[in-house]
């Protein structure tokens, strides 16, 4: 973006305008009454006075309505534009000092009071506009490869297009929006301001076609949706696609129907939607038809209000395969109102962006693979254990048995757990920490089936959902409550010790992320969790590797043994 646009004046003076235009605005008849608390009709006044500076020619409210409001190019009803405006007609007095206010003050002055953000509705631009990265929107632009006078559509309305306006100057950009037309006005004026005059705004692009679209779908749920009409023109195009499922989905598909034969899609999304199984017939409909080209997995926390992985898609025709990139590793550490946040920096894009167009660190995979897998569209699913010579074994081909911890209310528990001691220990999903079990619980209720929900001494326990999934192996008889797996490992076949290093350690932790599914809580099934493979090293390579295991086991559980010896201690002092 212009950065010396927002530099145009000192912080003291733009600050000094704000107040003075916000005391101005305040004493115009009609507007504290009618629009006290909505900032972007703050900004709306603003701007109005910044056209009367820049173009003489507007004498009258007709003019600005005519000649001001960037009318030309939107394509949307301007329903804040117009209310300001009413205030000015049938009141010359109040045009008038309108005009004398525009004159009190310098273009420069005018242009600082609308690039700042108080004068917009924070919650609405934090959410839809500023919070969008712009390294993402930097690193579409490059997937893409815009190039001179194609037509480029932004949907949803953001700061991507006047990001993306900079850095292709050539290009010509509308943004649409079906039903956000504060945010739509919002980008309009910001756009006119920053020079780009020539740039649409659209609510509706029933007949028109694109090049090159950028979907800015949100992390979080949204209420962003198709309306009814862009919804019976999907339906109308697609006869077959399931448009109940996914609003993301349903954006995606709507963009195709827009998308020149030669043309290229990016859309931001969220991993839930490329992995839980509500998705999956619209994911199938866009595997089948070959529209996905790639898929890349950005780092997290990009977003300063979400800790969930960003996505990109990139959607096309006819491809045979599909293209993944697992890059949640390219970030440098930064910060934004003193909230950690990561950021791709100029050599993370140009090293994304390689990695993508070359293949390298990337993996291509056939659509019958895909199909395999419940059509998963999450990089880290088709990700290879690539230790050369290495061979590995399924997990499901070393165990014996899989049983489910029980489930119990959370009232039960509180009358059948507790330290008192029983014949039944009892292991809680918060008792499986660092690698061990720490539990001194007891269960004194009843058992409905007994061995059902039991571990015994050398089982394997996984925990059904991550970050990171917790894994130990058990060193006594447990009732075993809550969302735990239990597996009865066959010895001959993999140390139960050797399994829990493996499981633990950060292949083993990305292998289980391959195949769990959704977004902020990665959980995996019992049919995924047995897809597993685990190296397996040849002779006495194996034999050493399940010895230090074992120790580095017996390490962590004496560790917490003196820990609980030295809190004990602690207590002592002050018993």
């Amino acid at each position: 973006m212009k950065q010396d646009i927002f530099n145009l004046v000192s912080k003291e003076r733009a600050e000094v305008v704000k107040e003075e235009l916000i005391s101005y605005m305040n004493t115009i008849e009609g507007f504290k009454d009618d629009y006290e608390d909505s900032k972007l009709h703050e900004t709306v006044i603003c701007y109005f006075l910044w056209k009367l500076k820049t173009n003489p020619k507007i004498k009258t409210p007709n003019d600005l309505n005519s000649k001001g409001c960037f009318r030309e190019k939107n394509h949307y009803v301007t329903m804040i534009q117009d209310d300001c405006l009413g205030l000015f007609y049938e009141n010359e007095y109040e045009w008038n000092r309108l005009l004398e206010t525009a004159n009190k003050y310098s273009t420069e002055e005018l242009v600082s009071a609308i690039m700042n953000t108080e004068f917009i509705e924070e919650e609405v631009y934090e959410k839809y506009f500023a919070n969008l990265p712009a390294e993402i929107g930097e690193l579409a632009d490059s997937i893409l490869n815009i190039k001179a006078n194609e037509k480029v559509l932004d949907i949803f309305a953001s700061s991507y297009p006047l990001e993306s306006q900079e850095r292709n100057d050539a290009a010509k950009y509308e943004v649409f929006d079906e039903d956000d037309y504060p945010m739509l006005t919002l980008v309009s004026i910001l756009a006119d301001v920053m020079g780009y005059s020539e740039m649409s705004f659209r609510s509706d692009i029933e007949a028109e076609s694109y090049d090159k679209i950028m979907i800015n779908n949100a992390m979080e749920s949204s209420d962003r949706v198709l309306t009814s009409d862009a919804k019976a023109e999907l339906e109308e195009a697609w006869e077959d696609f399931p448009t109940e499922l996914s609003n993301e989905w349903n954006m995606c598909a709507y963009a195709l129907c827009h998308m020149n034969k030669d043309g290229k899609i990016v859309a931001i999304m969220s991993g839930g939607q490329l992995t839980v199984n509500r998705c999956k017939e619209a994911r199938k409909y866009f595997c089948d038809k070959g529209f996905i080209e790639g898929v890349i997995a950005l780092p997290d926390k990009m977003y300063s209000d979400t800790w969930v992985n960003p996505y990109l898609i990139i959607i096309g025709a006819d491809n045979k395969k599909i293209r993944f990139l697992d890059v949640r590793d390219a970030y440098v550490p930064s910060r934004k109102k003193g909230k950690r946040i990561n950021k791709l920096s100029a050599e993370n894009i140009d090293a994304i962006l390689k990695s993508y167009k070359k293949g390298d660190n990337a993996i291509d995979v056939e659509l019958e693979e895909i199909k395999e897998n419940d059509y998963i569209l999450s990089p880290m699913r088709y990700r290879r254990i690539n230790d050369q010579g290495v061979k590995t074994i399924k997990l499901e081909d070393a165990v014996i048995e899989i049983k489910r911890g029980m489930t119990l209310a959370a009232k039960d528990m509180d009358q059948s757990i507790a330290a008192e001691v029983s014949e039944k220990k009892v292991i809680l999903p918060s008792n499986i920490a660092n690698g061990i079990v720490t539990s001194d619980l007891y269960y004194h209720g009843d058992i409905r089936k007994q061995g059902k929900n039991e571990a015994r001494y050398g089982d394997v326990l996984v925990s059904k959902t991550g970050n990171p999934f917790s894994v130990a192996v058990a060193r006594d008889n447990y009732l075993v409550i809550g969302n735990t797996y239990i597996l009865n490992i066959d010895n001959k076949k993999i140390d139960p010790d050797y399994l829990k290093c493996f499981l633990s350690s950060e292949m083993g932790q990305k292998e289980m992320g391959k195949y769990a599914t959704g977004a902020a809580t990665p959980i995996i099934s019992v049919s995924n969790l047995l897809r597993i493979e685990i190296p397996i090293y040849e002779g006495k390579t194996q034999k050493e590797l399940n010895r230090q295991a074992k120790e580095l086991v017996q390490t962590l559980e004496e560790c917490n043994r003196q820990i609980n010896v030295c809190n004990q201690e602690i207590e002592a002092l002050f018993g």
